[in-house]
């Protein structure tokens, strides 16, 4: 599967989870070199979502805007999969409680 239709699958199962809305980041000119594909709120939390195809790796310019957003506070993630994806926000959520 292409990039793209990863990240299709990934963004219909991140908007369909209660209190999310998830966006692709469109690379533009005004835009900075290695910014993650995706930016996903969850229930007040940001996530940066880089999509791979499986076997591929963030790029050297992609880790360091990787790193730039966690330290900003952000969780930051390279994924291949929807089901990747729903792991890294749910484990910000281990209590279903959680508020």
């Amino acid at each position: 599967m292409r990039e793209s239709g990863i990240q299709r699958n990934i963004l219909k199962a991140l908007n369909a989870l209660p209190q999310t809305k998830a966006i692709n980041l469109h690379g533009s000119a005004y835009m900075e070199a290695g910014t993650p594909d995706l930016l996903c709120v969850s229930k007040g939390r940001v996530y940066f979502l880089e999509v791979k195809r499986p076997g591929h790796k963030a790029t050297s310019i992609q880790q360091h805007v990787q790193r730039a957003w966690r330290d900003a506070g952000a969780r930051v993630a390279v994924v291949t999969s929807a089901s990747e994806a729903l792991q890294v926000v749910s484990q910000s959520y281990p209590d279903s409680n959680e508020g």
